[in-house]
């Protein structure tokens, strides 16, 4: 049974055990994805993270002439918030904003920096939705291993990624959009389970100096 097999059916148990209608306890996998997006978006649960070899998600744009503008990665459809960028045998990666300057902003970096980087939300075909993308210059060689930990919006069904130590805060922000637990104690079971995965984590970042990027028009804050 999988994690996501798991969870709908720790949280079906509780709408059970709660004695409520047959309607809603047959609409728990739709109850667990919105509580699933809500705690994702408050960043109760955890980043999770994607690895893959660089010549396997690189992709170009170029301009109406043709001309090569940058490479960039196409970032997860359920990507809100970058965690961390990590590029095997290389030192971090610093984001920019102007992504149209890629190649000055990499002449501005640090010491002790690759490259620069930077988020962009783009519209890759015509009458499709906008995705995120990562422009990186210089691009990593094509051998080599990329780790992008990032904040998922929650609206992926793949729940794979939670942990037992989540569970209990799923089941009370579900509780409390059914109106069956106080917000108080929602907030708790938040609280609880976001400080363990941060203090197992620790307070110490491999790159304090890379910035974490968030879209703030996707949430509203």
């Amino acid at each position: 049974m999988s994690n996501q097999d798991n969870i709908i059916d720790v949280v079906r148990q509780a709408l059970t055990a709660r004695g409520l209608s047959p309607e809603i306890i047959q609409n728990t996998q739709f109850h667990v994805k919105r509580a699933v997006m809500e705690l994702q978006r408050r960043q109760v649960l955890p980043p999770v993270s994607w690895e893959f070899i660089v010549e396997d998600q690189k992709d170009e744009r170029r301009n109406g002439k043709g001309e090569l503008m940058y490479y960039y990665i196409k970032l997860p459809e359920d990507f809100a918030e970058l965690s961390e960028l990590f590029v095997d045998g290389k030192d971090p990666y610093h984001y920019t904003s102007h992504i149209n300057y890629l190649s000055k902003s990499r002449a501005e970096a640090c010491a002790g920096s690759s490259g620069v980087f930077s988020i962009e939300k783009l519209n890759l075909e015509n009458g499709t939705l906008p995705v995120f993308v990562m422009p990186m210059d210089p691009f990593p060689e094509d051998d080599r291993h990329v780790k992008i930990t990032y904040f998922a919006d929650g609206s992926m069904t793949d729940y794979d990624w939670l942990r037992p130590e989540h569970w209990e805060a799923v089941i009370s922000q579900v509780e409390y959009f059914l109106g069956i637990t106080r917000q108080d104690v929602a907030a708790d079971r938040a609280f609880e389970a976001a400080n363990r995965w941060k203090n197992a984590r620790g307070n110490q970042y491999v790159n304090r100096t890379m910035l974490r990027i968030k879209n703030n028009r996707l949430f509203g804050k």
